[in-house]
């Protein structure tokens, strides 16, 4: 009975392990053959992580919300995840996984992504998003890719005008979805641990 109640502890850990992967992929917002942002199709906590960053610039990057991604007059107010999208020694002090909570927002809620060219500190620099309309010009300043188990899209952003050189890797960030707040997953834990005390304090005073 106590391996059985073991097994049992060990499968719900595993099932709890893996509630942290959203398949975010799914929800991926296609316009004129790209994707230009997110549309939450579920409850989720959406989170977004620095990857790397390889540019002379100290870029702001953040979000915002939108209905059309060909109209601006329908898009939400930007809000900044990193004033300094610059890496430790480049500049910032970002490190690789570094991560900002969007937060839990409404179903059907469409998320694009903007960049700020050299914008730390400075005015009237070149906007650049993910959506077709809203920018300083309308070419595509990123390359994004969606992950093939569908847990993040990453976004690879070049932040030069006329799109410079071309890398993308100036800025890399990607988006993920986590379902189920860390509380939820200590309460679950908790329960199990509780639970398989309790059975064994009982077959101790059994025996």
């Amino acid at each position: 009975m106590l391996k059985r109640y073991l097994s049992l502890f060990v499968l719900s850990l595993v099932l709890l392990s893996s509630a942290f992967g959203y398949q975010i992929g799914d929800w991926a917002v296609w316009s004129g053959g790209r994707i230009v942002g997110v549309e939450v199709n579920g409850g989720v906590n959406l989170l977004a992580q620095f990857l790397s960053e390889s540019a002379g610039y100290k870029s702001t990057i953040g979000y915002f919300t939108f209905t059309d991604p060909t109209d601006a007059s329908t898009f939400g107010p930007d809000v900044v995840l990193w004033p300094n999208a610059s890496a430790l020694g480049s500049g910032g002090t970002l490190l690789p996984g570094d991560t900002k909570t969007i937060g839990t927002l409404p179903l059907g809620t469409k998320v694009g992504i903007y960049l700020i060219a050299n914008g730390y500190n400075r005015k009237g620099r070149p906007i650049y998003r993910t959506t077709i309309a809203g920018g300083s010009d309308t070419l595509q300043h990123y390359n994004a890719v969606i992950d093939p188990a569908k847990l993040w899209i990453r976004f690879a952003w070049e932040d030069m005008v006329a799109l410079g050189d071309k890398d993308y890797n100036d800025v890399i960030i990607k988006m993920m979805g986590a379902p189920m707040p860390v509380a939820g997953l200590t309460f679950g834990m908790t329960s199990l641990l509780s639970g398989a005390f309790m059975f064994m304090r009982k077959r101790r005073m059994m025996s």
